[in-house]
């Protein structure tokens, strides 16, 4: 599982998201899949885009940084 998390970390340290800007995005494997300004519906859009799989959730800055923000599972998931 640690390979498959360097890999995520490496593609989203690269990947091209100025598109979304001031949003929220929810990753799945190494794409967008969801965005928009609500953390919580945007999860929700990326679990159910990708059930059963890990979904992570940042915030794209508009400088350029970016908060990597901690989702509690569910053990329903």
């Amino acid at each position: 599982m640690e390979a498959t998390v360097d890999k995520d970390l490496d593609w989203f340290a690269h990947a091209d998201l100025r598109a979304y800007e001031g949003e929220y995005v929810a990753l799945a494997h190494r794409q967008v899949a969801a965005h928009g300004k609500d953390p919580g519906e945007v999860y929700e859009e990326g679990k159910k885009r990708f059930p059963g799989e890990k979904v992570v959730l940042w915030k794209v800055m508009e400088e350029g940084c970016y908060i990597f923000i901690v989702a509690r599972p569910s053990l329903g998931d």
